[in-house]
């Protein structure tokens, strides 16, 4: 999506000679650069987290996800594909979303508020998580394991769905 856009004068019905600018001091250009650098940054990570958003809202509204892990198709979508590639390509999708959405608020912080700031937000925040929380290391693994080429989700004869741990886990 665009977070830039650019004018040409061909564009404007304005006479751009008759335009006066300021004389910018460095500070002051430095300042407007950095304001439109970091809005454009908040815009990106806006839009990756309504990806991500997107992302399981697919997931959910194609397929009805039942607690004994069964799958059940809701609609015949014009996808000329089975459940397995169709489930598998909108996990993926999610949980790549998911990480591309949390490395660009790492870059974000990094970029702008500097490495100190940076570390303290890892230590109190994603390895705080990542040592806590059994599913956010589970879908961090499953997105390197689907990264690497590999099919996360298992679906057998019956449409139970199932992630394979041992495959996942000793896959190198």
């Amino acid at each position: 999506m665009k977070t830039e856009e650019y004018l040409l004068k061909e564009q404007v019905d304005v006479d751009i000679t008759k335009i006066k600018l300021p004389k910018l001091s460095d500070i002051e250009v430095n300042m407007i650069e950095e304001y439109v650098e970091l809005t454009r940054h908040v815009q990106e990570i806006d839009q990756l987290f309504h990806i991500f958003k997107v992302n399981l809202q697919q997931l959910l509204l194609h397929y009805e996800l039942i607690t004994n892990d069964t799958i059940i198709k809701k609609d015949n979508f014009a996808i000329e594909e089975n459940d397995g590639i169709i489930i598998n390509a909108l996990v993926i999708n999610y949980i790549s979303s998911a990480r591309t959405f949390i490395e660009s608020i790492e870059t974000f912080i990094k970029k702008r508020l500097g490495i100190e700031a940076y570390e303290n937000y890892k230590k109190m925040y994603l390895s705080k998580l990542y040592d806590e929380k059994f599913t956010y290391r589970f879908l961090y693994s499953l997105r390197n394991f689907s990264q690497h080429g590999h099919l996360p989700v298992y679906i057998d004869y019956n449409n139970r769905c199932s992630f394979n741990l041992e495959e996942i886990l000793n896959t190198p």
